[in-house]
């Protein structure tokens, strides 16, 4: 039970990293540095960041 309390009370992602851009119609997400890409940042539209936030949801009945 702990760690579904710990779970939900636990945000994966920080809002203050989350820019929306209008005129663009994208969402910029901001995160750590990575080596691999040499970036901070991934750029979306609004339908793919919502699929990548739901992506961590996890499945009914799924241990955590």
């Amino acid at each position: 039970m702990d760690s579904i309390v710990r779970y939900i009370a636990k945000q994966f992602y920080s809002m203050e990293r989350v820019i929306y851009n209008e005129a663009g119609s994208t969402v910029l997400y901001k995160g750590e540095f990575k080596k691999s890409i040499k970036q901070n940042f991934e750029t979306f539209s609004p339908t793919d960041f919502i699929a990548a936030l739901t992506a961590h949801i996890p499945e009914r009945h799924q241990n955590i």
